[in-house]
């Protein structure tokens, strides 16, 4: 038993030595050649064969395989490309055509000198030699690799503009190659050499050339400086120095656009100094004009509310002014400047009470809202709008929402419409919550949440924090939009103590309305001039205009006011809506 389990040991090794003996003679070939389908490789093509219809990618391998120049190839199939016809239509069955075959393209094989980028394509089949590495090369392969340095060495002389030609410097693969195929290793060496000398050439004579031009920028520099100093003119570049090494070296650091600009920019601003008759005026008042530009910026930073020269945003305007100037004139409009800027920031620091303004809009639809910023910010504001101009002959109201210590919205509504109406004009009055004492003129602001609407008879009652001599004029305005039915306020039974209010919707509509929060200012009736905490001052005239109807009726001012703000008072009033509308007479 022996013996034969030592036969069995040997037939094992020489099985095993067969088969790596298979796998070394053939993977090298699988490996070398290995196939790439659906697959499309760009670039380095040298050579474009069109094959035989019916040929396959091996005959495509076997091209770059017997190649020594080839490194990689695409195999792109045979396909068919459809040829457009002409019809004509005699009759209405008889139909004549022209053209319309369908045209076959052979296959085509494309070799490659380099190895590009692959992309998925299903039109083609790639493949990437790769070639054992011997310790030295046949002749074949070390031209390929020949032809692809110089390549390599011509693109390197476009980018640097060498402007180097002749045939040591053409850019065609297949001619370097061939060359290289008809001469010897020391000769394809010299010209890899001579090449890379004359690059080094290139290269040294441009850095000489750079060098030369620099030295020229900033000899160039140096005189605009000396003008600069000569004419008592600023520095016309704070880029530069005033030694001739440093803009030199600047000079080396920046790209010729930017130093080309440099310098134009710097000989302009001299020219300007000098025709200005330069000195120390002209250095006064470039001081000058920096110095209201500076205070120009802070005023508008601050929110202060500037026109005129005096506040203009250019620097050409300031040094003009400046030049018909003396000094003491100059100092004094720098400090009229800074006193104006002093008193605002001032003002801004007190707290804001009230304001008012008017617009004019254009209601598109019922789901525009224009927005109405404040000139400054307040703490808890209430807004009472006037009623809308006569324009339009819809009836309608502003209605209020989104009240914040920035702004407010507002629409224009009309009951039972489609909520488009023409341009109208409306003033408004923006007051701090609370009891205001100007100068012995007192307002209240306030704001109550009411369901109370009209249609169920029922009403609010508001009680007032003052204590009023008389009864005040209220002043309501809804300022919520909880409930997308037009609506109105209503108030009737003004006491000096309280009042009542209710919510109005079109009469038609019987389900009442969501609670919404309405805003009401009380004040005293007569002729007031409100100063104390504002900006500006306010003229306000209050009263009562009793019996009135649907016809006009004519409001004498005591003086031109800039708006009003009327509202609806009294109990025996009619349970639908009612709208105040107003028409300028001058």
């Amino acid at each position: 038993m022996q013996p034969s389990r030592t036969i069995f040991q040997i037939h094992k090794g020489a099985l095993f030595a067969l088969f790596a003996t298979i796998v070394i003679l053939f993977a090298p070939i699988n490996k070398a050649m290995a196939e790439e389908q659906d697959s499309l490789r760009i670039g380095g093509d040298y050579q474009f064969l069109t094959l035989q219809a019916g040929d396959g990618f091996q005959v495509c391998r076997r091209a770059c395989k017997d190649d020594a120049s080839c490194k990689a190839w695409t195999f792109i199939k045979q396909r068919t490309k459809r040829k457009e016809g002409i019809n004509f239509k005699l009759g209405p069955d008889l139909n004549i055509g022209f053209g319309g075959q369908n045209e076959i393209i052979p296959p085509q094989c494309r070799l490659k000198h380099s190895v590009g980028p692959k992309h998925a394509n299903e039109c083609c089949t790639s493949g990437v030699k790769r070639v054992v590495q011997r310790t030295r090369p046949n002749k074949a392969e070390r031209c390929a690799n020949y032809a692809e340095e110089a390549l390599e060495q011509q693109d390197k002389t476009l980018s640097r503009r060498c402007n180097l030609r002749g045939n040591r410097w053409q850019s065609n693969y297949r001619k370097h190659y061939r060359w290289c195929m008809g001469g010897s290793r020391r000769a394809a060496e010299r010209e890899t050499v001579a090449r890379n000398d004359q690059l080094q050439e290139c290269r040294d004579n441009r850095r000489v050339r750079r060098d030369r031009q620099c030295d020229r920028y900033a000899n160039t520099a140096m005189d605009v400086l000396e003008q600069a100093d000569a004419n008592n003119c600023r520095t016309p570049n704070r880029e530069w120095d005033n030694e001739h090494e440093r803009v030199y070296q600047w000079c080396l650091d920046n790209g010729r656009t930017k130093r080309r600009n440099v310098l134009e920019q710097a000989q302009t601003k001299l020219a300007a100094c000098i025709r200005r008759g330069g000195g120390a005026r002209s250095e006064r008042c470039e001081i000058y004009a920096d110095n209201a530009l500076n205070q120009v910026d802070q005023a508008k930073q601050n929110g202060c509310r500037t026109r005129g020269v005096t506040w203009a945003s250019d620097f050409k305007t300031h040094y003009k002014a400046c030049r018909t100037l003396n000094g003491r004139q100059a100092r004094a409009k720098t400090q009229l400047r800074a006193s104006f800027i002093n008193r605002c920031v001032s003002r801004a620091a007190q707290p804001r009470v009230m304001e008012t303004g008017s617009v004019q809009v254009r209601q598109r639809n019922a789901r525009q809202w224009h927005k109405v910023r404040f000139s400054k910010r307040f703490r808890d504001p209430v807004v009472i709008m006037g009623p809308v101009s006569f324009n339009g002959g819809d009836p309608a109201h502003a209605r209020v929402r989104s009240v914040s210590p920035r702004g407010f919205e507002f629409r224009i509504e009309e009951f039972g419409k489609d909520g488009a109406h023409i341009r109208e004009s409306l003033s408004y009055m923006v007051i701090e919550k609370g009891v205001h004492n100007f100068d012995g003129v007192v307002i209240e602001a306030g704001t109550i949440v009411t369901g109370a609407d009209m249609v169920n008879r029922d009403w609010s009652s508001v009680r007032l924090s003052n204590r009023w001599r008389q009864a005040p004029v209220v002043l309501t305005q809804i300022q919520t939009f909880r409930g997308a039915d037009p609506v109105s306020s209503r108030i009737k039974n003004v006491t000096r103590r309280q009042f009542e209010v209710a919510l109005s919707e079109q009469e038609s509509d019987r389900q009442g309305h969501a609670r919404e929060t309405v805003a009401f200012v009380a004040m005293s009736q007569g002729r007031h001039r409100l100063d104390a905490g504002l900006e500006r001052g306010v003229g306000v005239w209050s009263g009562r205009v009793s019996r009135t109807n649907d016809k006009w009726r004519r409001i004498a001012f005591p003086n031109r006011l800039a708006g009003c703000q009327p509202s609806l008072q009294g109990h025996n009033l009619p349970m639908v809506p009612i709208h105040l509308t107003f028409a300028t007479e001058i």
